[in-house]
């Protein structure tokens, strides 16, 4: 325990001496309209994973304006963190196909990603094989559908998918039931049935895609020095005041 500390704080004065060192406040942050764990609200970027970020940096004497934080559809950030330079979005599943594509900062959430129908289709799904059969609503780049197009494999998923940059028109479509099922987080994808207007008790998980944690993704240009530093600070946040701190914002509340 003793060594760790010391560790800390050599990184952290080796980061303090650094002439000219790229800060995190030098960095391009997007991500999009996924509440509660990140969304605007009169337009200052709220929620969940942005007080985490925010809170993170603060541990290791760094500023992000949450002025700063873009948001913006999921392919077109998916796109530009991909391309750089300077860029991380947030938050990002961190699956297989992904895993050489980006520097990563994390956990930051146990998330879950799944199939949802309405009740009154009785669609009972057992495998992933099952899923062939129907039409799935995706949001584009997202993991469900990155997820769904690895259980199809073999079959032609342009005849099975349905894609959109906004999750709220696949919610749209799969209560007027012009999809059968949607592949999306569940949390996220319940609190926009809500907002629409839909009733959560119409709608059932009919199939686990992923049970997976979420985290920060930085483009592969950024250097390994800054994002290490991010990392610190959210190994930092987690065991401030034995991680009631960090349980706190999981949970909704924020953190000074």
């Amino acid at each position: 325990m003793r060594l760790n500390i010391v560790l800390q704080a050599i990184l952290l004065l080796l980061f303090s001496l650094t002439p000219q060192a790229a800060q995190l406040s030098d960095i391009e942050y997007i991500t999009e309209h996924f509440p509660p764990y990140n969304f605007q609200e009169e337009g200052v970027a709220k929620g969940i994973t942005v007080e985490i970020l925010l809170q993170a940096a603060k541990e290791v004497g760094q500023n992000i304006d949450r002025n700063d934080i873009y948001f913006r559809p999921w392919a077109r950030g998916y796109n530009r963190v991909l391309q750089g330079p300077m860029v991380m979005l947030f938050a990002m599943a961190r699956t297989p196909e992904r895993e050489d594509q980006f520097q990563w900062v994390g956990p930051i959430l146990q998330t879950r990603i799944v199939l949802l129908a309405k009740q009154s289709s009785h669609i009972n799904i057992k495998s992933a094989l099952d899923i062939s059969g129907y039409s799935i609503g995706v949001v584009r780049d997202d993991a469900g559908e990155q997820l769904v197009r690895a259980f199809l494999q073999n079959k032609n998923p342009s005849t099975m998918l349905q894609q959109s940059a906004k999750p709220q028109d696949l919610i749209n479509k799969l209560a007027y039931e012009r999809i059968d099922l949607l592949a999306y987080e569940e949390t996220v994808a319940r609190d926009l049935i809500q907002v629409l207007g839909f009733l959560n008790s119409d709608y059932q998980v009919v199939y686990v895609l992923k049970e997976t944690t979420s985290y920060f993704a930085f483009s592969k240009d950024v250097s390994q020095p800054l994002v290490e530093r991010l990392q610190l600070g959210l190994d930092r946040l987690k065991k401030r005041n034995n991680g009631a701190d960090y349980n706190a914002l999981v949970n909704g509340g924020q953190s000074n």
